[in-house]
């Protein structure tokens, strides 16, 4: 009878963990999403319900850098600053997750009073760089630009040359691209998404785009953390 006793006790309290869970989640949930065919026709909104926090962020679209499996139901968004210390170690966790199938998108954010100028200037010439190497070649640039910060934003003044030499883009059409400011728009889409949730990055929305579901994360949280979201968004979605 105390063996029965003891097991209703703890299965009362793993339950009762369990909706505490569920309830800060529902606090932080993303609601007011808007539908983005390309990043330049942001229009919305598109999801809400009232007693929500209502977040407007483009959903996952074509011009999105996308790493895992593009087929998941629920997708991780997360915006980043190549200058931000805290965000060179989560990328790392972003990558991994990619390579367990995880859906993962990375979105800029870059405000001005971020790490200075150099941020944005690394973020254009990485997005240069990234249109000559294929489909994954963002995603490798980034793996160099986050492996190399110190390399990268140490320098004296510019902090280009290591990026370039790297990838072999010291040439004409690199320059014409950067002259352009080509992908700035992009940059400018996504930095004022972000602004519009935390001033604090790295930010991470995990999502089912088909009902909005979504949960919020701010800051260098770990893999643990996320995959809770993930798990949850799943139960709730089925």
């Amino acid at each position: 009878m105390l063996n029965i006793l003891k097991r209703g006790i703890r299965l009362v309290a793993l339950i009762t963990l369990v909706v505490v869970v569920l309830s800060f989640a529902a606090k932080v949930a993303v609601y007011g999403l808007y539908n983005a065919p390309t990043q330049s026709q942001n229009k919305g909104p598109l999801f809400g319900e009232p007693g929500k926090e209502t977040l407007y962020i483009a959903l996952p679209n074509k011009a999105d850098h996308v790493a895992g499996d593009e087929a998941a139901r629920v997708v991780v968004i997360a915006y980043l600053s190549f200058g931000c210390p805290e965000c060179a170690q989560y990328y790392r966790t972003l990558r991994k997750l990619a390579r367990q199938g995880v859906t993962v998108i990375y979105r800029h954010y870059q405000p001005s009073w971020a790490f200075g100028s150099r941020a944005f200037i690394v973020a254009h010439a990485a997005e240069c760089v990234a249109e000559r190497l294929g489909p994954e070649g963002f995603w490798e640039v980034a793996d160099y630009i986050f492996a190399n910060q110190d390399k990268i934003f140490g320098a004296a003044y510019d902090p280009l040359p290591p990026l370039l030499a790297r990838f072999d883009m010291l040439d004409a059409p690199f320059e014409e691209c950067k002259d352009t400011g080509r992908h700035t728009e992009r940059i400018d889409v996504n930095t004022k998404e972000a602004l519009t949730i935390a001033r604090q990055m790295p930010i991470t929305i995990v999502l089912d785009p088909r009902n909005a579901e979504a949960h919020l994360l701010i800051g260098a949280v770990d893999e643990t953390d996320v995959q809770q979201r993930l798990m949850l968004i799943t139960a709730v979605s089925q």
